[in-house]
């Protein structure tokens, strides 16, 4: 998504879609690691694992702040709202409430993009470690194969090819173990042959 073509940055509701769009993008970034978090769930021990276990901390905290954030600018910008609408509003209490509403967002706004920072930093970690562990399956695969698989020729075009190389294999001591039997008596027939010679 282009932020800039899609928001103003210039008016208030240009920057919250901004920073709103900021906090849909971590957690959409946390919903693609869904599957691989659950295939590889036993590398993100939350119980000895500090790094996580903070991570994990943070983002609660930062969600809380910021869900407060929102609540506080939008029951004070709603009812900014109206008191214009229905007149209410002094004219007096006016710029006041104007400069209270946007210190109120930019706390607001501070709050969220913190918020979508936790969440990628909490991703940033769990995806370090299911890279990691991926990485070690693939060397202990790696190292159980064949020298075959691991010059990458598939495990079908290598069964076939073995069966008959030993098949091969066999065919030929067949025919030595053969040769070497018949030599056998032919030997023993010469000698036998010699000894009525003599």
């Amino acid at each position: 998504m282009d932020e800039q073509g899609d928001f103003d940055l210039n008016t208030i509701p240009g920057r919250r879609g901004i920073m709103e769009a900021a906090i849909e993008r971590a957690l959409d970034r946390r919903a693609g690691n869904q599957l691989p978090a659950l295939e590889h769930a036993h590398v993100l021990d939350y119980s000895r694992d500090t790094e996580l276990m903070e991570a994990s901390a943070t983002e609660v905290e930062d969600r809380a702040r910021y869900e407060r954030r929102v609540a506080e600018t939008d029951t004070f910008g709603n009812d900014l709202e109206h008191a214009y609408e229905t007149g209410a509003m002094d004219p007096n209490d006016s710029a006041p409430s104007e400069q209270r509403y946007e210190r109120l967002f930019n706390r607001m706004e501070d709050a969220g993009y913190t918020y979508a920072g936790s969440i990628n930093l909490h991703e940033q970690r769990r995806e370090a470690r299911i890279t990691n562990e991926q990485l070690r399956q693939a060397d202990l695969e790696r190292n159980l194969a064949s020298p075959g698989q691991r010059a990458g020729i598939p495990v079908r075009d290598l069964l076939p090819a073995q069966a008959g190389r030993r098949q091969g294999e066999s065919s030929r001591e067949n025919q030595r173990s053969r040769g070497t039997h018949r030599n056998r008596h032919h030997h023993s027939g010469s000698e036998k042959k010699s000894g009525r010679k003599k």
